[in-house]
């Protein structure tokens, strides 16, 4: 059926039809004959019993007063048909006053007394409320009890509300017009459920005759602006708890939002927002938690509302009791939004996770079944993860995926990939800083440095003897000074390279000068062979072994130190010297060697400095 034509054949009037969305829809007329017990009931009306005072509040079909009840000296609420001689007002009060009777509870008004005025219409003598409606909190929360009601104390007054209901639908009984304007709040926190005139028993009638029944109900009755789908039947054959339940929820729904489900400028247009069911839009303002509470609730399907409302009383005592744990996860959550969505610097990114991940974990450790902080810090932990690992940070990384669980297959890769990654460049950097110290020339420096000294020592002093004892003018190779020589000087180079091996040969560096070193002493003994063999005067032949000894001097020091080579000046000016004057070569030799030994030890004895 569509809207308009259900609304049609409600058969609204014209009076009903201008009321404001947010006002109570009377019910119509019931079945049920309260004739005779209207006869029962005790004139009370006179002044000698009550004197009635100011009015309290007015409604569609009643008045409240305030009187004052003589014979207790106390103030007390009077409540009477709005029309004298209203039938049905009338009848609506008496059943107001039973099912009120029947609640005995802290949060509904108690009722003192149920009689007749002088005219016969039915007073409801209740309990004077010292207080405001929740509407008019609602609307000016200066009018509060207490200093600024937060939204937890708003949740309090609606649990008290459900107690009320808990005991009406133990008693089975639905109110089905529950909204902030029916809550009075008194002066000290006293939480009343007002307003039970469109209240349905549900029960047995024999044991309750005089209450209204719900197969006796017909046409429109509610607050359209809160009104359950169900409640916008021509009859009330679908109502039951869950309506209440319903009603519980739109009343919650204005208390975030600051305004009914379905309020609308008009009776018709509130009526079909209800009619349709569709759940209302959901501002921002709404905790994620409370909001499933409300959209439950507010279900149009009755299967799919809470089945009671001690369950939803339950769901509004667990957010008050985590809503610690909620507020935390909101605030870390929005870290985490601006980790994820904002440039930041190394230090403030770093910051701003552990701040997030710290957040998570106190809501988690206040509610351990908060599943949005358990996502929260799963998701931060994924952020550190790969924060750690953009920086090198493997091993943090790695005992950060060890608490995910399960670890995210592409986090597991990635880690596989950069201690890969790692471990290559772990290679590669041994294996250059095994070439660095293989290559260093300032490695084994000093024992160079004691085999050139040494070395050195030896052949400057033999090359003195030589000039001292040799007449090289007239002297050519003999077997005799050849063999001699090769003891003497190039025999000397081997056994002090053979004693210093362990130090020599250390690194690639050094066994590359020992080559050189080596294979010039090699090339002396082929140059002095080749001087017997051709019967060369000596001093030619070592004429050009200082030529040599430059060479090398020049090689070891392009492996070394560029400045070693300098000394290959001293064994180039030895030859061009003993060119001119053969007579004086051992002695230019002796001269040269010795600038050349001290030179090169001194470079090479240097002690390596450690850089920072």
């Amino acid at each position: 059926m569509k809207f308009r034509e259900r609304f049609e054949s409600l058969g609204l009037d014209e009076r009903t039809l201008q009321m404001a969305s947010t006002a109570t829809v009377a019910p119509s007329t019931t079945t049920l004959d309260l004739s005779e017990l209207m006869e029962l009931l005790p004139e009370i009306g006179h002044v000698s019993e009550l004197e009635l005072m100011d009015k309290l509040d007015e409604g569609g079909m009643g008045v409240i007063s305030v009187a004052r009840q003589r014979a207790l000296g106390r103030h007390v609420a009077v409540k009477a048909p709005k029309e004298t001689g209203n039938q049905r007002a009338a009848q609506g009060l008496v059943q107001e006053a039973h099912v009120t009777g029947l609640l005995e509870h802290p949060n509904v008004v108690p009722v003192h007394n149920l009689g007749r005025n002088l005219t016969g219409d039915p007073l409801l003598v209740m309990k004077r409320i010292q207080g405001v409606s929740w509407l008019k909190i609602l609307q000016d929360p200066e009018l509060a009890p207490v200093a600024s009601p937060d939204l937890a104390w708003h949740i309090h007054i609606l649990i008290q509300v459900a107690n009320a209901l808990r005991i009406a639908h133990r008693r089975q009984i639905v109110h089905r017009d529950i909204k902030p304007e029916n809550i009075m709040i008194g002066e000290f926190g006293e939480v009343y459920l007002m307003d039970w005139g469109l209240a349905l028993y549900l029960g047995d009638v024999e044991e309750n005759p005089y209450l209204p029944r719900r197969d006796s109900a017909s046409g429109l009755a509610g607050t359209p602006a809160y009104m359950a789908p169900e409640m916008t039947l021509d009859d009330a054959s679908e109502v039951d708890f869950t309506t209440d339940v319903y009603l519980l929820g739109a009343t919650l729904y204005h208390v975030v939002e600051g305004k009914p489900p379905h309020g609308a400028e008009s009776l018709f247009e509130s009526l079909r927002l209800a009619f349709e069911g569709a759940l209302p839009a959901f501002s921002e303002h709404w905790p994620d938690f409370l909001k499933d509470i409300a959209s439950r609730a507010l279900a149009p399907d009755k299967g799919e509302r809470f089945a009671s409302v001690e369950a939803f009383q339950r769901e509004l005592e667990v957010y008050l009791e985590v809503r610690g744990s909620i507020a935390l996860t909101k605030a870390s959550s929005e870290t985490l939004d601006e980790v994820v969505s904002s440039e930041l610097g190394d230090s403030e990114r770093s910051e701003r996770l552990a701040e997030a991940r710290f957040g998570f974990r106190q809501a988690l450790a206040q509610w351990s079944g908060n599943e949005a902080a358990a996502q929260g810090l799963r998701q931060t932990e994924i952020q550190l993860f790969h924060y750690h690992l953009e920086r090198g940070h493997l091993d943090l990384a790695e005992s950060i995926l060890a608490n995910l669980d399960p670890a995210p297959p592409e986090c597991v890769e990635a880690l596989d990939r950069a201690k890969q990654e790692r471990d290559a460049l772990s290679e590669r950097v041994e294996d250059l800083e095994r070439w660095v110290r293989e290559l260093d020339p300032r490695v084994g420096g000093a024992a160079r440095a004691l085999l050139v000294l040494g070395l050195g020592g030896f052949w400057v002093g033999t090359a003195i003897w030589s000039h001292i004892n040799l007449d090289l003018s007239a002297r050519t190779h003999t077997l005799e000074d050849t063999i001699w020589w090769m003891i003497r000087t190039v025999g000397a180079g081997f056994a002090m390279i053979f004693l210093l091996r362990k130090m020599l040969f250390k690194t690639e560096s050094n066994r590359r000068i020992m080559y050189v070193v080596i294979g010039m002493l090699f090339a002396m003994l082929a140059s002095r062979f080749s001087g017997f063999l051709a019967d060369v005067p000596i001093w030619e032949t070592a004429r050009t072994e200082l030529a040599m000894y430059a060479m090398a001097v020049i090689a070891l020091g392009m492996m070394t130190k560029m400045r070693i080579a300098y000394a290959c000046v001293t064994h180039f000016a030895a030859s061009l010297l003993a060119a001119s004057f053969p007579e004086y070569t051992y002695l230019f030799i002796a001269t040269s060697n010795a600038l050349t030994f001290i030179w090169v030890g001194f470079h090479w004895y240097t002690p390596r400095r450690v850089s920072n």
